[in-house]
């Protein structure tokens, strides 16, 4: 009877030893499927921020300014070009805070004084600029948004003026230097935002995508056809 028991007792060990082992075994197979899953994604969105930032000028502020909207699977060139307006706007206002901050003697140099209040208002209008060419390209269809590139490269256009009009404004260093400091992302930010629309068909083409196939769609569609 002893030995019955310890056998009976043995067996059930090694049933309970094959089925944490099969459990084991699952959950690895299991995970290691979603690891697998999510390095091709991350894989995926990091070949994607490449591509663009590969049009811009400051690649490193490119990519640090994507870096959210690459964790979106399903992000769209749209939302990128989207994301480095907004984070341009964010640092275009940073830059405007530092015209508001800043410490200088202006009774000994009251033309500075003048310079700084009109270099508030040009990034002022920095700010606002950008913010309409924001606007503008998240009111657009994705396959419209190809035909509205002159129109929100005139707004940045104007910004790039803007910060340039304020720097050349300012002559003593102690102005110019933390300004121009404060600026520098933004100035960045803005150049990337400029090369990314100004090449949208090739950044359409690293999703894949032909801004031809949407006019043919268009041109064929039934409204397009009752039109003629």
């Amino acid at each position: 009877m002893a030995v019955g028991k310890v056998v009976a007792s043995f067996v059930s060990i090694l049933l309970v030893v094959g089925v944490v082992i099969g459990v084991v075994a699952f959950a690895n197979k299991h995970n290691g499927a979603n690891a697998n899953k999510e390095a091709a994604t991350v894989s995926t969105s990091s070949k994607v921020v490449t591509t663009i930032c590969a049009a811009t000028n400051y690649k490193d502020t490119c990519m640090n300014s994507l870096g959210n909207v690459a964790k979106n699977e399903s992000a769209t060139p749209k939302d990128y070009i989207v994301a480095a307006i907004q984070a341009a706007i964010g640092e275009a206002k940073k830059s405007f805070n530092v015209t508001e901050s800043i410490k200088f003697d202006f009774e000994k140099n009251p033309t500075q004084k003048m310079a700084v209040d009109d270099c508030k208002d040009l990034l002022q209008s920095a700010v606002e600029d950008l913010q309409a060419a924001f606007s503008m390209v998240g009111d657009s269809e994705l396959h419209t948004l190809n035909d509205r590139v002159f129109e929100v490269l005139n707004w940045f256009t104007a910004v790039v003026s803007y910060q340039q009009s304020c720097l050349d404004e300012l002559q003593v260093p102690e102005l110019k230097s933390p300004i121009e400091n404060g600026m520098l992302n933004a100035t960045q930010l803005t150049s990337n935002a400029i090369n990314m629309v100004a090449k949208i068909t090739e950044i359409l083409q690293a999703f894949n995508i032909n801004i031809d196939s949407f006019k043919t769609n268009s041109t064929n569609s039934p409204q397009a056809s009752s039109s003629d």
